[in-house]
Formats: structure tokens, sequence, C-alpha cells
């Protein structure tokens, strides 16, 4: 039996992982591959605690503990349902101050004019 692929509500496709590069201080090290690889900071509570995205490939990354998850959109329509679905969670959850960090870089990277 084919083993179906995880979809966010917009229809992203979802890849988790772990990764050990948060071990010992090197989640540093992560982020500067991602942003070697054109990812932008999206947020960052903590040095285990932060999301990345990728605003010409339509992608998302996110680190929480070791956990990672990559969100793949198949389009920008579908890549801003996902960044506002972020935006919304932390918007909820009353965390401002990521809120506030991530309408900046959507603004700043051009991801969207107005949320």
């Amino acid at each position: 039996m084919a083993k179906t692929q995880e979809r966010t509500e917009a229809g992203s496709t979802i890849h988790r992982g772990f990764s050990f590069a948060g071990c010992a201080g090197t989640e540093y090290n992560l982020m500067e591959r991602l942003t070697n690889k054109g990812y932008f900071q999206l947020y960052c509570e903590a040095n285990y605690y932060w999301g990345m995205f990728n605003p010409t490939e339509f992608k998302i990354f996110t680190y929480t503990e070791g956990d990672t998850c990559l969100i793949e959109c198949g389009n920008k329509e579908q890549f801003i349902k996902e960044l506002d679905s972020h935006l919304e969670w932390f918007k909820q959850s009353g965390n401002d101050e990521s809120h506030s960090d991530m309408l900046y870089a959507m603004k700043k990277y051009k991801v969207v004019e107005v949320i």
C-alpha cells in the first residue's frame, strides 16, 4: 500500500523530519545553510524554535526542538495561504512580536503587498 502524502488545508505537501543540527548550538548552521539556499527568516522565538521561507521556490521550513517541517507549495497563491495560516496562528496565540516580524519579512521580500 502506497503511503499518502500529508497535506495542509491549502493542499501544500508537508515533509516532516528530525535534525540533529540543533544539538549543541549548531542550529544556526542549519539556518545558514537554508539562507545560502535562498531562505529568509520568517520568525525566531529562540534557537530551538524558528521558521524560514523561500519566496522563489514557495517553501516554508520550520524548526522546533529538532523537529523539522518543510511545506512545499505548488504556486504563489498557495504559498500566500500557508504564510497567512502561520500569521493567523501567531495572532491567535497572542504572540504579537512574531506576528509583526512575519508581516515585516513578507512585505520586505515582496511576498505580499498588504495582508
